[in-house]
């Protein structure tokens, strides 16, 4: 899933730092968020704050 994890950490990244100030949720299933390089570690190690619910 490495790749597929940073192409959706990428994609969502890019409604991020859009211009527009809006807040967004992000759902994503629970194996996209473990490993070193999942799509919720990328995120935090890139800066952004995460909240998991």
């Amino acid at each position: 899933m490495t790749d597929r994890d940073l192409k959706m950490a990428e994609k969502i990244k890019v409604y991020l730092e859009s211009d527009k100030k809006e807040t967004h949720m992000v759902v994503v299933g629970f194996g996209h968020t473990m490993g070193e390089f999942g799509v919720v570690p990328t995120l935090i190690k890139d800066g952004y704050k995460v909240e998991k619910y």
